[in-house]
Parts: C-alpha cells; structure tokens; sequence
C-alpha cells in the first residue's frame, strides 16, 4: 500500500469487487473468505450496492472509472492491477487504502528490461535490419558481460532485474532514495547520482512517477552518462530504452 494513504485491517474486509467476468470466474471460488460480486467502477455493482463493497479491484486495461473518482469514496481498499498509480492517489484522496501490483507484474516486467539490454547491447535491431534487406555485413556489439549496471529502485520491480542479471558477470550499483546496508550489501543513495553515472555502462531506472521522481532524469542528469551508454526506465509502467 501507498504509505500516504490509510491502512486497513484484512479481517475487516468481506466484501471484494471484481470488474470483469472472466477475473471473476478464476478467482471467485478461490475467495472462500469473501463475498465477490462483479462490478466495473462505472455502473452499479451486481449483487450488493456500492456502499457494501469494502475492496474494489479496479479494471486493468481501463481507467474511465477516474473520471467520476467518487465511486469509490466508500471502499476501504482499492487494488490496482498495474504497477503504475500515478493520478490514483490525488483522485481518490487519503481515506481510501491503495495497494498497487508491482509484485504482480515484476517477473514479466524484469524479462523485458533483460531482453532489451542484451539487445541493444549486441545490436539487434542492426542485425533485424540487415536480415530482413538481405544483408550479410559483419559488425562488432558490446558483450553485457563485464558492464557496469546501476540500477535506480529497488522495489518489486527493480530487484527482478537485478536478480536477473547477476548471472551476467555485470557489475551492480544498487541505488534507492537514501544509502544504506541490506543483506545483499551496499545501497547507494540517489544523492551519488553525479559520481555514480559518470562510472556507468548500463543505466535501469525502475520507479514510481511522482513528484519527487518526475524529472529526476532529465537531460542534464542523463549527460553524466558515458557517451556510449545505454538507459532504460520503468518508471509508472512504460518503457523506453536509449543510447545517452
């Protein structure tokens, strides 16, 4: 949950809201503890009304619900299905818990951020190009082996990509907002930020859009960077990889 907002006790909750069919037919019967009626955040819950419900799981691929936030304005605990709440927080306002997905999605998310270094690293996309023209022209790419990683955040998300390239023979700057010492070692605060990039190959920025985070990379921060690294960031749940 959003430290900013309330927290709730578990066995107070009995009534959980699922938006579409098909989530509901997977999970109903395994929430033997709660009472799951269908409802989408937009029209009118089936099966109770909406000051019953006291968990509202909000749609995946849509967010019309934000538009009219007060539908919400009863329920204890809304769960997101993304990783992502930039918005949510504001538009809700502190008396409803949130719980976001982070963890849902960490696995995938982290697959994604490895497939993309290994690929601009060894230039895929120079190698796609080629074969599709019907080219046949050697051309050298960096190995990932041996690059030094820092990897800004270390929630859900962050630590999957960091577990996934230790077997890479990289070297990993982990680094969180304050420095620190945790059971795999070392976490450098982003206050190093300015010695940190000039010493980095491979830039993972894996964080949460706030106020405190938006802009945090911007042009001048990314100039740090070697002229020939490579920077990724997750930030709310897209993507973008590039050369600095």
């Amino acid at each position: 949950m959003t430290s900013q907002h309330s927290s709730v006790a578990l066995s107070d909750l009995r009534v959980i809201s699922l938006p579409e069919q098909k989530l509901f037919d997977q999970i109903s019967a395994e929430l033997t503890d709660f009472t799951c009626v269908l409802w989408d955040l937009e029209g009118e819950p089936e099966g109770c009304a909406r000051e019953d419900i006291d968990i509202a799981v909000a749609p995946y691929f849509s967010g019309r619900w934000m538009k009219n936030p007060e539908v919400v304005e009863n329920v204890k605990l809304l769960q997101l299905q993304s990783t992502g709440y930039n918005g949510v927080p504001e538009r809700i306002g502190p008396d409803v818990a949130l719980a976001s997905a982070g963890w849902v999605h960490a696995a995938g998310t982290a697959e994604i951020a490895l497939g993309l270094i290994i690929a601009a690293q060894r230039n895929m996309d120079r190698a796609i190009i080629q074969q599709k023209e019907g080219v046949y022209k050697r051309f050298f790419s960096r190995a990932v082996a041996d690059s030094r990683v820092t990897v800004v955040g270390i929630g859900e998300i962050g630590s999957a990509v960091i577990d996934r390239l230790r077997p890479f023979e990289v070297e990993i700057t982990r680094v969180a907002s304050s420095a620190r010492e945790d059971e795999q070692g070392q976490v450098r605060g982003v206050d190093e930020l300015d010695q940190i990039l000039p010493e980095t190959d491979i830039l993972v920025v894996a964080l949460p859009l706030t106020e405190k985070t938006d802009n945090m990379f911007d042009a001048a921060m990314l100039a740090k960077l070697p002229d020939d690294a490579w920077w990724s960031t997750w930030a709310a749940a897209h993507w973008s990889i590039r050369t600095r």
